[in-house]
């Protein structure tokens, strides 16, 4: 991406010389060394995150120029297969990996035949659809307004009391 020599040599420095000290009784430990990577809640992390999501789209940007690449596929393994490349770019340049556990594909409208080629190049389960994601209700058809109640009622219930809480401060501070 560009980075200063240096800078990138600070980072690095910062991601492998993590140490822990650990307190006994109140007493601390001799410090012992991380395997590898920050520790979780590292100030550093989100700002390692956004660099490595601007490489992400930067690799994903390129795509553009990728003829066997098609933006919006039904079913086209071989756009799939030059997707696939980009995160494994991503993955062996910032050793973020997705967890295959917890990843699964979505199909919408694309044959059975063409899904298992999918699934067995991805080796991901094949999710169901519609399903739930951060209680958003997501399917292959459009969802219709009742599905979205839920949702806009905590948000206006949400909006509702940020308004009566700034309310209440500014009756506070003005008292």
């Amino acid at each position: 991406m560009g980075f200063p020599t240096t800078y990138t040599q600070w980072v690095m420095e910062c991601v492998k010389t993590v140490s822990y000290n650990i307190q006994i009784n109140g007493e601390p430990t001799m410090p012992s060394d991380a395997a590898i990577g920050l520790r979780q809640g590292d100030p550093m992390s989100p700002f390692l995150f956004a660099i490595d999501m601007e490489y992400l789209s930067r690799i994903l940007n390129a795509l553009k120029e990728v003829k066997e690449f098609h933006f919006h596929p039904r079913g086209d393994l071989a756009s799939v297969t030059v997707l696939q490349a980009c995160f494994v770019m991503l993955s062996q340049s910032s050793g973020l990996q997705a967890n295959l556990g917890k990843s699964s594909v979505y199909f919408g409208g694309v044959s059975q035949a063409v899904q298992e080629s999918i699934l067995h190049k991805l080796e991901y389960s094949c999710g169901e659809l519609p399903f739930k994601y951060l209680r958003i209700p997501l399917a292959a058809q459009k969802i219709s307004l009742i599905q979205w109640s839920p949702l806009v009622t905590k948000i206006l219930q949400r909006s509702h009391l940020g308004q009566l809480r700034n309310y209440r401060t500014q009756a506070e501070l003005n008292s």
